[in-house]
């Protein structure tokens, strides 16, 4: 994605291992509230995740993104049907309002393949406009890295946004990034 502005930044001081990224549209998750969605709901989302979110779309559509990207960055993604090295219970996103990012817990097969990569920490970072939920994650403690990673998925969405203005010839004004889901 092209935008007119650009980022430079000198190499991190610790790159990162590994990386993942996820973008959904929020309104697939509407569709969890209805009959037939109670079944993906329990298959991918903890308790406490359920307990969190609730039937907020907003929310659904972010832990999944994040547990997505996690998954990703682990070098796996997510397997929703068959037997997979991680599933979507293996990756637990934590949030509470007023936090600047969820934080990770990772279970059974995400931890094992965690620790089969050395890794000891992933970092999720995540946005959304009132159509997309886009979460990044990366296996690194470098500062400079995840604030280029913030500005850049702040950048990408607004520029998505305003393409999307553009194609259907109109401006949305209420769909600006909103960082963490302070709107």
């Amino acid at each position: 994605m092209t935008t007119e502005r650009s980022f430079a930044v000198a190499a991190p001081d610790r790159p990162p291992r590994c990386l993942g990224i996820d973008l959904e549209s929020i309104a697939r998750f509407k569709l969890l509230a209805k009959p037939g969605g109670r079944a993906f709901f329990d298959r991918v989302y903890t308790s406490a995740e359920q307990a969190s979110a609730s039937d907020n779309p907003v929310l659904l559509a972010l832990y999944f993104t994040a547990k997505e990207a996690v998954a990703k960055a682990l070098g796996t993604g997510l397997g929703l049907n068959s037997a997979p090295a991680v599933s979507g219970k293996d990756i637990e996103i934590r949030w509470t309002p007023g936090e600047e990012r969820p934080r990770v817990a990772l279970w059974r097969g995400a931890a094992a393949r965690a620790e089969y990569m050395h890794l000891s920490d992933v970092v999720v970072i995540w946005e959304h406009t009132a159509r997309l939920a886009c979460a990044i994650a990366v296996g690194t403690d470098s500062p400079v890295l995840l604030a280029w990673l913030v500005a850049a998925l702040r950048e990408a969405l607004a520029a998505a946004v305003v393409g999307e203005s553009r194609e259907r010839g109109q401006r949305y004004a209420a769909d600006p990034p909103v960082s963490g889901l302070d709107a």
